[in-house]
């Protein structure tokens, strides 16, 4: 963690109108959204969570969000868009949804971050940042103490799987690399992921094909090829069982100018 950076980019301040909603988004850097108050929902990567004060959620990069406000009492949100050095880290040490309402700590950062960047005062860019890591830093120690982080093994054999997302990568490969009995390789993915090692690598794929339907000009079939799947028609059917989307729409909904 010692190498672990964060800059960031903007914060807003956004008191949401009655029954607002914001189309599916994909955005390509990691957001977080914290709710002041009000009443609401929060769509990310296909799980909807009803919102409360002081939530604070994570939503990695090239993942679909939408926001939903209640039609009587909407809430009031802030966006907070940054980057990182080690997103791969993040993804795993970040929690999903943490609520603020116990840790003033974390909460006077975020705070501190809008006051700073909407009032435009003097190295707020800097000061910013500075916040920012400190608010990551206090959720990956409330993260480290509330459940174990994954062991190192299925760490590591994930961060393989996310790097060999363009091919495929069978757990005779998996157990040379890592010595390691398939079943082992297995209980360690799933027990760090919740899911088995092939549905691991093929969210990698997607996200990968994600990326190349966002900020290139790509067809289906050349994604496909370069992720390794054996058929364009394939493809297409796996992304959309994944995303809901063909690629087509994914692409005309999320495509970068």
């Amino acid at each position: 963690m010692e190498s672990f950076t964060a800059q960031f980019r903007v914060i807003n301040h956004f008191p949401c109108e009655k029954g607002f909603s914001t189309p599916p988004r994909v955005f390509d850097y990691p957001y977080l959204l914290y709710v002041h108050g009000g009443r609401g929902a929060y769509k990310v990567n296909g799980r909807r969570y009803e919102c409360e004060r002081g939530d604070l959620f994570y939503c990695p990069p090239f993942e679909e969000n939408v926001i939903f406000a209640d039609e009587y009492e909407p809430f009031i949100l802030s966006g907070l868009e940054f980057t990182v050095s080690d997103v791969h880290f993040l993804n795993e040490n970040m929690p999903r949804r943490a609520n603020l309402n116990d840790d003033p700590f974390a909460a006077s950062c975020i705070l501190k971050m809008i006051d700073e960047y909407l009032y435009d005062k003097t190295g707020a860019g800097e000061i910013c940042s500075h916040l920012l890591s400190a608010l990551l830093l206090e959720l990956f120690r409330a993260q480290t103490r509330s459940a174990a982080p994954p062991k190192r093994p299925a760490r590591e054999i994930m961060r393989y799987l996310s790097q060999n997302a363009a091919k495929k990568v069978t757990y005779a490969e998996l157990s040379e690399n890592f010595h390691y009995h398939k079943n082992t390789i297995n209980r360690l993915v799933k027990e760090a992921a919740g899911v088995t090692p092939k549905e691991y690598a093929i969210r990698q794929k997607i996200k990968e094909a994600q990326k190349f339907l966002c900020f290139t000009d790509m067809s289906a079939e050349e994604i496909s090829q370069a992720l390794g799947y054996s058929s364009p028609c394939f493809f297409s059917q796996q992304f959309k069982q994944k995303t809901g989307f063909t690629p087509a729409q994914f692409r005309n909904r999320n495509k970068t100018p």
